[in-house]
């Protein structure tokens, strides 16, 4: 079988598995019984390997790390995703219940990476430092990080409509009664991260091109980002700030962390940095 070829497997053996995972995760939202939580769970990691297997096996076949194509990015963001989710209900098992969310969020941004070209493009030595992966790492975090805080937005937003007075959706949510303060927790997991990632993209871009900070577009979309991260951890200090309110806010951080990510690089032709993203 050839390298691509076995990739490919790999890849769709990880959105088969996802598939799965979300229908079963969906299912328990609505019909709680323990054994279809397990299994969502179960297919979960089971997708996670198959996943990781995709990432490394990818970075092996380009000679560099996921961050040169929107396929690399959006496939290994996905996979930042999922793993931060394992890693808190592990340690949080009474948030398990949010892969009904989370799950199929990380599963579009995987379809999206599978839509987009598979064509391996190389980086110039000029920009191969290793600042660039801490950059990266920190980048894909603070969108995890969002990502999952999206999750809860929803939850929150469920529970305050007529689907929650559904007797089974009911008895799941009202299972989790601090869901604000969780959401809180990863916001401010995002603004870390999201300050590390321009910390070290200023070093990087000074090693690259002369400069720590160059006020390029997408430069400053990553500081609105950030600005925004802020924000929404100021509402904390209002002990009155409704959830819809709050899971707004998150969604809107969520939008504004896409267009910084993906439409920002796509739209600016001109900026610097739409150079090293196809």
């Amino acid at each position: 079988m050839e390298p691509f070829q076995l990739l490919e497997l790999f890849l769709w053996g990880t959105v088969g598995f996802y598939c799965l995972a979300s229908i079963f995760f969906i299912l328990y939202a609505s019909f709680p019984k323990p054994w279809l939580l397990k299994t969502a769970r179960y297919l979960t990691i089971i997708g996670f390997v198959f996943h990781l297997i995709a990432v490394v096996y990818r970075w092996q076949l380009a000679g560099h790390g996921p961050y040169r194509t929107i396929h690399e990015i959006l496939v290994c963001n996905s996979s930042f995703v999922i793993l931060l989710y394992l890693c808190i209900t592990w340690r949080w098992k009474k948030y398990q219940f949010l892969g009904a969310f989370v799950i199929p969020l990380a599963l579009m941004f995987m379809g999206g990476g599978m839509l987009a070209s598979r064509e391996v493009l190389y980086l110039s030595p000029s920009v191969q430092s290793p600042w660039l992966v801490v950059h990266v790492i920190f980048a894909k975090m603070a969108v995890a990080s969002v990502i999952l805080a999206t999750g809860l937005a929803m939850a929150m937003l469920l529970r305050t409509t007529r689907l929650s007075r559904l007797q089974q959706v009911e008895k799941v949510l009202s299972a989790v009664d601090d869901l604000k303060q969780m959401c809180f927790q990863l916001i401010q997991a995002a603004f870390i991260f999201a300050t590390l990632m321009i910390i070290a993209g200023a070093i990087w871009a000074n090693d690259a091109w002369g400069r720590y900070w160059g006020w390029d577009v997408i430069e400053i979309w990553s500081l609105i980002t950030w600005a925004l991260y802020g924000f929404v951890l100021h509402l904390r200090m209002y002990r009155n700030v409704s959830e819809i309110m709050l899971a707004g806010f998150i969604i809107l951080a969520l939008l504004s962390s896409l267009i910084a990510a993906f439409i920002i690089p796509l739209a600016a032709q001109h900026s610097i940095h739409s150079m090293y993203f196809k």
